[in-house]
């Protein structure tokens, strides 16, 4: 028997790509981005915080929630993020 796996949206807004999501995006800083923040649970219980950013008019699976995240952990290591 596994989890029931689900996500909460809390924030979707259009911000300016700093350095770090442009890079990684590969557009201009101050480019317009989508920012998506998730919970992700799991029967209920909170497993992560997802903030995920996308370029602009990108359809993923027509549904933004599908997106797959990337971690606050990953991000710290790919831009060198301290550790908290």
């Amino acid at each position: 028997m596994g989890r029931n796996p689900t996500a909460r949206l809390l924030d979707k807004r259009i911000v300016a790509a700093d350095e770090a999501v442009a890079d990684h995006l590969a557009l201009v800083r101050g480019t317009l981005v989508v920012r998506l923040r998730r919970v992700r649970l799991a029967d209920g219980v909170t497993m992560s915080f997802d903030e995920t950013y996308l370029p602009r008019g990108k359809k993923v699976g027509g549904n933004d929630l599908e997106a797959e995240p990337v971690s606050i952990q990953t991000m710290r290591r790919v831009i060198a993020f301290p550790r908290y």
